[in-house]
């Protein structure tokens, strides 16, 4: 396996890769992903360090996980491996808002996965629209 990701972190183009768990995961331990990712033998960019997540109603920072980026070099590809506080195997489930601001910070090329994601977290009343007047067995 690990031939793969050498292959696709040699890609000219550069690749960006997130390999996330959570760190209560049975299925998927995240201490397996760890080991993988550290005897690819890449060079890391920063220490593995902690990153935080706030919802914007309480302004409470809270540790989130951690987070750590191993770059190939050569190119901009990089593979960022973190982890999510509390979550089992079905991450954005367990931790929707942890979630999409590790997403939005990944697909925006943000290191800094602390910077809070540019959407509200806040729970709102469903839409009338998405109601249903009928209920949906009989």
């Amino acid at each position: 396996m690990d031939v793969v990701f050498r292959s696709l972190l040699n890609w000219q183009n550069g690749l960006k890769i997130l390999v996330y768990n959570g760190d209560t995961d049975s299925v998927c331990n995240y201490l397996g992903d760890q080991w993988f990712v550290e005897d690819l033998n890449l060079p890391y960019v920063g220490e593995r360090a902690d990153w935080h997540f706030m919802l914007q109603s309480d302004s409470i920072s809270e540790v989130a996980g951690s987070q750590q980026r191993f770059s190939m070099g050569t190119n901009s590809s990089f593979i960022d491996l973190v982890t999510i506080k509390g979550s089992g195997h079905m991450v954005p489930t367990d931790r929707p808002g942890q979630s999409l601001q590790m997403f939005a910070n990944f697909i925006y090329g943000n290191s800094n996965y602390d910077t809070p994601a540019n959407v509200s977290m806040n729970r709102l009343p469903l839409k009338d629209q998405y109601k249903t007047t009928e209920p949906m067995c009989k």
